[in-house]
């Protein structure tokens, strides 16, 4: 997942016990990786996201077979039922083929 530029994430202070600080500091440098990006870490382990939209769509279209529209890797795609699961295709019937990068 790619993080939005550092003017558009919200700015939080907190405060917290020496020891605490010290915890953090020593797995973010276990990790190899900034205090702030060892808190963001751990908070979004202990706090994930709920099913996107398209989680949502592909479970509902494999459960009743109608097809639906969702957003997937930045593209909006179509959801239909096929032999043994789901087929994605873009809006314009060709195969959707996400891209790297």
């Amino acid at each position: 997942m790619s993080k939005p530029p550092a003017r558009e994430q919200a700015q939080v202070n907190i405060r917290m016990p020496d020891d605490l600080r010290d915890r953090i500091k020593a797995a973010a440098d276990a990790n190899n990786r900034s205090m702030n990006a060892e808190i963001v870490a751990s908070l979004d382990e202990a706090y994930p996201a709920g099913p996107s939209e398209f989680d949502l769509a592909l479970a509902a279209t494999m459960k009743d077979g109608v097809s639906r529209r969702a957003t997937f890797a930045g593209s909006l795609v179509v959801l239909e039922r096929s032999d043994g699961g789901v087929s994605i295709r873009r809006e314009d019937g060709q195969p959707f083929v996400p891209m790297s990068g």
